[in-house]
């Protein structure tokens, strides 16, 4: 739904730049977050840090703060 009001304000000159960097901004901490989570179980699983950096894109501090 949401999709195709976006969809409809682009065609209609109306779309608000400024919604969509929100947008933007807010799926990137979506993903920061899903990654801190697989960090966490990947931890739990005995991952080694160097492999849960290159998966996850996680900082070692970030990683060991976890």
């Amino acid at each position: 739904e949401k999709a195709i009001l976006d969809e409809r304000s682009l065609k209609n000159g109306s779309y608000d730049e400024g919604h969509a960097k929100g947008h933007a901004e807010g799926l990137a901490e979506g993903l920061i977050q899903k990654n801190r989570e697989n960090a966490k179980k990947m931890k739990e699983r005995g991952y080694k840090i160097e492999e849960i950096m290159e998966i996850t894109n996680l900082t070692r501090q970030e990683i060991e703060q976890i």
